[in-house]
């Protein structure tokens, strides 16, 4: 995926949930499996959409993968300006 060093808003997003989790400790496990455990925006995104749509039939996994590849794959083909 992208580098998570090198995208500001993925790092303010982290810094800001750190203090939250530091703050709100019955939240902390959430964020932690939610936000910091996650590299990139993208991995976050692909974590949380693959758990929407597993099932007993579909392995969450899986899925993950094939999200987190379309998400890379629409960045770098991005026309960015």
């Amino acid at each position: 995926m992208s580098d998570p060093h090198q995208d500001p808003i993925w790092q303010g997003i982290r810094e800001e949930v750190t203090r939250s989790a530091a703050e709100e400790p019955m939240l902390a496990s959430f964020l932690h499996a939610t936000v910091l455990n996650h590299d990139s925006l993208e991995d976050a995104l692909s974590f949380q959409l693959a758990g929407k749509v597993s099932g007993r039939t579909l392995d969450s996994m899986a899925i993950r993968e094939v999200i987190a590849e379309a998400l890379e794959g629409a960045i770098r083909n991005f026309p960015w300006p």
